[in-house]
């Protein structure tokens, strides 16, 4: 389990290049996969995407780059 601001910052900045290819609520969690084949591969030649669980997930926000507002 990843917890703490700065290290779950650290997991999302690697997917920046990837695509959230499917989302679904699980309870209180929200489960994401995110495709980013490049990443995936390195660590297993046979992988393409990521699954994500975030856990007690209460509220969800996405903000924009400054250029886009």
């Amino acid at each position: 389990m990843i917890d703490g601001l700065q290290k779950i910052s650290d997991v999302f900045s690697m997917f920046h290049d990837g695509s959230i290819v499917h989302h679904q609520i699980d309870g209180d969690d929200l489960c994401l996969t995110i495709e980013i084949l490049y990443l995936a591969e390195r660590v297993s030649p046979t992988f393409s995407k990521f699954r994500v669980r975030l856990h007690n997930c209460e509220e969800v926000s996405f903000t924009t780059w400054q250029s886009d507002l």
